[in-house]
């Protein structure tokens, strides 16, 4: 292991999680498996994307994904089975294992952690509240319910839009719904002055200027849109990719809705790093 433990922080009063407590949509749905988690892949990097790029992040990736944006990057992580699933306790110590020095947040990704709430919840609470160290969720936002279950565990939320033209695809669910449970996350992230919450959207050349002016007009009808932090707008990369022309056209849609917006590429892809 490579890491002090004095910069650990450890707390030994950790919250004990009442798992039955815990209401969650459509849980059997996913079979959740509780006490268990799946997980594709730990590792340490340097943050890509959003507003804290460039920040030294320990990176959990959830298993199992049931949207199938063509644009995905990480497709290996899509199926539940992908990676190796552990009890709750095997986790906890996979993270010492994997934690350095300095580390400055912790991010839940995936695959998407929201269908294993339960899990996301224990481990999550375990790095805020016993480690000390921020949280991040990165999340597709697919259920208002379940995110708002995961909210008190989370410092940072970065809350992701789907372009229709993403092709996304979620069982028994149109796009307007989707979009729809989106909003409602960032409004319930909105609603905690004890986040930070940002907003994030991948685009591709096929994206319409239509669409991005239409979706931030809706963002920007959320209660408490002052306690927005940022909105990042990510040129997709290899797929699609935007030309320099369409990538200003994008940007100049939110700019009158917020000025601080910023075009961030995957840095992470630009470093050769994970």
């Amino acid at each position: 292991m490579h890491f002090q433990k004095q910069e650990l922080r450890i707390k030994h009063n950790m919250p004990t999680i009442n798992h039955s407590s815990i209401e969650i949509s459509n849980i059997n749905s996913n079979q959740e498996v509780l006490d268990r988690v799946q997980l594709n892949e730990l590792f340490v990097s340097i943050e890509g994307e959003g507003i804290f790029a460039g920040t030294k992040t320990l990176f959990i990736r959830f298993s199992g994904c049931h949207l199938r944006c063509y644009w995905c990057d990480t497709k290996y992580s899509l199926s539940t089975k992908s990676g190796k699933s552990y009890t709750i306790d095997e986790a906890k110590r996979l993270i010492h294992q994997h934690l350095q020095p300095k580390i400055y947040k912790v991010n839940f990704t995936g695959g998407e952690p929201l269908l294993q709430p339960l899990s996301l919840i224990a481990l999550a609470n375990f790095v805020k509240n016993e480690l000390n160290i921020k949280t991040y969720l990165e999340s597709s936002c697919f259920d208002w319910q379940r995110f708002e279950s995961v909210l008190p565990y989370f410092d940072i939320c970065k809350v992701e839009f789907k372009t229709s033209d993403s092709k996304v695809i979620e069982p028994s669910k149109s796009y307007d719904d989707l979009i729809q449970n989106e909003l409602k996350c960032l409004e319930l992230a909105l609603n905690r002055t004890d986040k930070i919450s940002f907003v994030k959207i991948v685009f591709t050349n096929s994206t319409t200027t239509n669409e991005i002016r239409d979706l931030t007009t809706k963002i920007f009808q959320c209660s408490n849109i002052g306690n927005l932090s940022g909105i990042t707008l990510q040129p997709s990369y290899q797929f699609d990719s935007p030309s320099t022309e369409h990538i200003l056209k994008i940007y100049d849609e939110v700019y009158p809705f917020y000025k601080d917006v910023r075009v961030i590429p995957q840095m992470h892809k630009m470093l050769d790093m994970n």
